[in-house]
């Protein structure tokens, strides 16, 4: 066997382990995530986008990656798509009230009251100190 066939076998043995390895699909969404808090906190807001639509296309069962994507849609006033994570980010977890404050803000921004009160009424239903829910709720008025 000639020195670089050696050298290169080596080599492909030493990184086997490393590709070997199966991928963990919810912790790489937990580090997008966590990724995406610290661009946003940085002021990085596209940075974060791209951060939670990595973290829902790892997980797209996670109503927590989802929430985390609509926040970055209202920043950027992409509100048909933020409601659309808000509402995916529900059908997790239908008890969880800023859920529904969260899309009652988006409905509220969008300018589509009617929604925005009903979704702000189910979030107070849920949790009556949702101070924001009662105000968006009052606005929608």
């Amino acid at each position: 066997m000639k020195p670089l066939s050696r050298l290169l076998l080596v080599c492909l043995a030493l990184s086997w382990p490393l590709h070997a390895r199966p991928a963990d699909p919810a912790l790489e969404s937990r580090l997008a995530m966590q990724s995406a808090d610290r661009l946003r906190a940085n002021k990085d807001f596209q940075g974060a986008l791209r951060a939670d639509q990595t973290a829902v296309r790892l997980q797209p069962q996670s109503g927590t990656a989802w929430f985390s994507l609509g926040i970055d849609y209202v920043l950027f006033n992409r509100l048909d798509e933020a409601r659309y994570s808000f509402k995916r980010s529900i059908l997790t977890s239908p008890d969880d009230a800023a859920k529904w404050t969260a899309l009652c803000l988006a409905h509220y921004l969008a300018g589509d009251f009617d929604h925005a009160i009903q979704t702000c009424q189910q979030a107070v239903s849920l949790d009556p100190s949702q101070a924001d829910a009662w105000a968006w709720m009052g606005l929608g008025y």
